[in-house]
This record gives structure tokens, sequence and C-alpha cells, in this order.
């Protein structure tokens, strides 16, 4: 009885793991797809080293693991707890967020400020069209090079999923990171 038990145990451990391992096997491999014959019947031969797909297989975990990227953020605004209260920088992350409702807005706490940075930006060249929209309103405005969450990104692509992936906090923070508000 118990070796009958002990082989379904098994089974189902064994299945499940080469399901869990198939799922992880899904990346496109850029070395084979370039040595199919193409469209037009041409085809590649690649001279490198032996190493190289073992190369970029690593480089595409290590970007997978990766939790944020170097990007830009515009600042709107900067004010320590001593000469603004909470609800004059509310009021004043309210107020852009009511001028530019398509615009994600993140007010954070870097020590001794208070920051109120918007939109997600992949480089500087990349955040002057919005600067310009909203320069007429903040005319201090500039892009801050910051680490910017991914998750950060996929939501301002991706807004209609915010209400579904889980509840952010008012300053675009998981709760973990949102205790302080």
């Amino acid at each position: 009885m118990y070796r009958v038990i002990f082989f379904f145990l098994f089974a189902s451990s064994v299945l499940s793991a080469q399901t869990i391992a198939e799922q992880e096997e899904i990346r496109p491999n850029i070395f084979r797809e370039l040595e199919r014959p193409g469209a037009s019947g041409g085809t590649v031969r690649l001279k490198g080293e032996a190493f190289a797909p073992a190369l970029v297989n690593l480089h595409i975990d290590l970007n997978r693991k990766q939790k944020t990227f170097t990007g830009y953020r515009i600042q709107i605004f900067s004010g320590n707890p001593s000469n603004h209260s909470m609800e004059q920088i509310q009021e004043e992350r309210g107020k852009f967020s009511a001028l530019f409702p398509d615009i994600p807005v993140y007010l954070n706490y870097y020590d001794p400020d208070f920051k109120i940075r918007i939109g997600n930006f992949h480089n500087k060249l990349e955040s002057i069209p919005t600067l310009k929209r909203i320069r007429y309103y903040y005319p201090n405005a500039y892009p801050v090079k910051m680490e910017i969450p991914i998750r950060d990104l996929y939501r301002s692509v991706h807004p209609e999923e915010e209400a579904v992936t889980g509840a952010e906090g008012e300053s675009g923070q998981s709760p973990e990171e949102n205790a302080m508000f």
C-alpha cells in the first residue's frame, strides 16, 4: 500500500517539475532563429566564440531578475515637512493629477524632502515633450535621473490593469513601501 502511495506522489512531483522546467524554457533562442532560412530563402551564418549563446542567455536571465531600470522622471515639487504640511504636498500632487490625468505622479520622501516626480522615461530626450507640455504650470520642472521600478513602467503602459494588479498607495508604491503614508 505504501509503495502505491509513494509511486503516485513521486510521479506527480516529476510531472509538476517537468511543467515548471518547460515554462521556464519558453525564452526565444535568437541563434536558432537566425539559422532558419528566411522568407526569401536566405540564411545567416554566425562566426564567433562557442560560448556566445550561453552569454546571451545569461544576459537574458539577469535582465529578467532586474527590478529597476535607470531612467528619468520630471521633478515638479520639492519641499520639506518643516516648510510644507502633508496636506499642502498632497494638494500639490492632486492639482497636477487634475491638470494632467494621463501622466503618472509619484510622491516620495528623500531625506529631508518630499519630492513630487512625474512620468517614466527611458532617457532624458524622451522626457522633453512632457517637460514642454507642463512648463506653463511648472516653470521650474526639470528631468531627474533615477532608478525606476519596472512595475511603474508597466503600470504607465497598461493603466487599465492597475486595479487588477493590487492595492498601491497614493504615492504609486506598494503597501510595504508606502508604510509612511
